[in-house]
């Protein structure tokens, strides 16, 4: 992320090449990823302001610099925010008499505290402040988690810059679905299946307004090709696929995000 001369309230935002899982435990590098980052990313917040929805996306030069757009400089939430269309994932871990694969007909939305250390742990707000936190990967068990003091989290405590009330957790949710529903029907036009999706926020160091922001890419989502059944995200790097299958499924996202506008 790099500053700009003359004005401070917008920021360059330059994809890499990396690609980690495990929290970077890890750790390749793909030629042309940060390019199809940046593409699908430019697509996905360019529809989702053609819907209405508030992005911190300004403007991009994708054919002189295709791996950096300009995004307005934002506060950012300690949040990774999950929409469920189908079960899963961790979700799988956390509910383990779900049936994979089995369709939420209204998505969930969940949240997980971005903290390495911690991997990501899922957290539930309770009031005034107060939040449980549970490890992403173990079998969820809401009973009495006041006896647990090791489970209870203060907001002021990970983002002490602005208070995470209910109102504004509302409004996250409700913008994070949303996203969601307009990126579903884009990618079921272009015969493929939105299975899960990670978005973030942030607050507009200029104006204070909630936005989203950071990137939505092919390591943001689960997706899925309907011809196949192919996983066309992310998660072929995790599980094991060869740097050139991934290095095709991330062109080729990149290529129909290019149909969405």
């Amino acid at each position: 992320i790099w500053s700009r001369v003359g004005n401070e309230y917008t920021v360059e935002i330059q994809n890499k090449n990396d690609i980690t899982a495990g929290d970077g435990v890890k750790h390749d590098v793909v030629p042309g990823k940060g390019a199809f980052a940046t593409q699908t990313t430019v697509r996905c917040f360019e529809l989702l302001q053609q819907n209405k929805v508030k992005t911190h996306f300004v403007s991009c030069d994708l054919p002189g610099q295709n791996d950096v757009f300009i995004a307005r400089r934002c506060l950012m939430v300690p949040l990774e925010v999950v929409i469920r269309r189908f079960a899963e994932g961790s979700y799988l871990k956390r509910y383990p008499d779900v049936k994979k694969g089995e369709k939420f007909e209204t998505p969930l939305v969940e949240l997980f505290l971005k903290d390495d250390e911690q991997h990501d742990p899922f957290i539930v707000y309770n009031c005034c402040d107060m939040w449980y936190s549970y490890p992403a990967s173990d079998k969820f068990c809401a009973d009495s988690p006041t006896e647990d003091r090791s489970r209870i989290l203060f907001g002021s405590e990970f983002f002490p810059s602005k208070k995470l009330d209910k109102e504004v957790l509302t409004r996250m949710e409700k913008t994070a679905l949303s996203v969601f529903f307009v990126l579903e029907k884009a990618w079921k036009k272009q015969k493929y299946t939105l299975i899960d999706l990670k978005v973030e926020f942030g607050f507009d160091c200029e104006t204070g307004e909630l936005l989203v922001a950071d990137v939505i890419d092919n390591d943001s989502w689960r997706l899925r090709r309907d011809e196949d059944g192919e996983e066309m995200s992310k998660q072929v790097y995790r599980d094991g696929e060869s740097l050139q299958k991934v290095h095709d499924k991330y062109f080729e996202v990149a290529a129909v995000s290019a149909q969405f506008v």
